[in-house]
């Protein structure tokens, strides 16, 4: 690969080849200031499921002040890592205590012209991080897997990914992180975390990165053919800051996408057939096995999922039945 994301020639190679590495840290300061930050905000736990990524707020001010204080306070620090890049968006990924909360397998949205040019992210943990926080877990070399591009909103499109999120957290490499350091990955590499086993708050952030002499793009499904097509924007660094996914759900259930800007192409959507023969094939291509330890734990999740489900359809099944009673009387 000739592009050159960061100063260091070894870190380069690994994050091509890998899809992430870890390189580099904010200064003690900073982490302090960030968590003050964070707190001061105290942006709402807007899905009600002890994650909280504060860019899926509804309140535009929290989003606004949240990823201008983040770039304020730590964007030239890490930009003097990277070769020609600049910030997109920042937010706040908040983790509380809680055994269940998993961030399944995903891949994150294209905004850059892939795979010539990179989406970046960078992930950064406020406190330490392990297995018992919820640190990063990735699939090594799955940002070679597909080339498919990744529109909002999220979660819409079904791809080989998305249909087996849980399953593939057992091939997860879990990177421990002592706070402040820094993680780079690209937007197509598999990640997710498992759960919150402490008892105390996992903070961390992420900052996106694009590179300066390209368009920033955003891809939406166009409402008007089921999302078949996907429709491509050149858009400024405040984009997602201003329309949020969220928004963007509502405006794709309203069956009109309106961002307020001229829509520069129209693509046909295409993604590879969608199985899990389809990746475990491409993991068996790149050696990748499961982790006995995570195939244990996504076990028991998938066990707890089945039990809530099963009680949550007990309860809906007697709020039914007594509803007709009810009616009836």
């Amino acid at each position: 690969m000739s592009l050159k994301v960061f100063n260091d020639i070894e870190r380069n190679h690994t994050f091509f080849e890998r899809g992430f590495v870890k390189y580099g840290s904010i200064n003690k300061d900073s982490v302090r200031a960030l968590i003050e930050l964070s707190n001061y905000l105290n942006i709402p736990d807007y899905n009600g499921c002890d994650y909280n990524c504060g860019m899926n707020s509804d309140i535009y001010e929290l989003r606004r002040r949240m990823h201008d204080g983040i770039i304020e306070i730590i964007g030239n620090q890490i930009k003097k890592l990277l070769v020609d890049f600049n910030t997109y968006s920042a937010t706040f990924v908040n983790k509380y205590p809680n055994d269940n909360c998993f961030v399944h397998a995903h891949q994150d949205f294209t905004y850059s012209n892939e795979p010539e040019i990179p989406s970046v992210m960078c992930w950064i943990p406020l406190v330490d991080v392990d297995i018992d926080n919820g640190a990063m877990g990735f699939i090594p070399q799955s940002n070679h897997f597909y080339k498919h591009i990744r529109a909002f909103p999220f979660p819409f499109a079904k791809t080989s990914v998305s249909e087996n999120e849980i399953r593939l957290m057992k091939y997860f490499e879990i990177v421990d992180m002592k706070a402040g350091e820094l993680l780079f990955f690209m937007n197509n590499t598999i990640h997710g975390s498992f759960g919150n086993y402490s008892n105390s708050c996992r903070y961390a952030l992420t900052i996106n990165f694009y590179h300066k002499d390209e368009k920033i793009l955003a891809y939406i499904h166009n409402p008007k053919t089921q999302g078949k097509t996907i429709l491509k924007f050149e858009v400024q660094p405040h984009f997602i800051v201003e329309n949020n996914n969220l928004l963007i759900q509502e405006m794709y259930s309203k069956g009109n996408i309106d961002v307020g800007l001229p829509v520069v192409e129209e693509l046909p959507y295409i993604t590879e057939t969608v199985s899990w023969e389809n990746i475990e094939e491409k993991l068996n291509a790149s050696q990748i096995k499961p982790n006995p330890q995570y195939s244990k734990i996504v076990d028991d999740y998938l066990k707890f999922q089945n039990n809530k489900n099963k009680t949550e359809s007990i309860k809906d099944k007697l709020y039914n039945f007594y509803k007709k009673v009810t009616l009836k009387i």
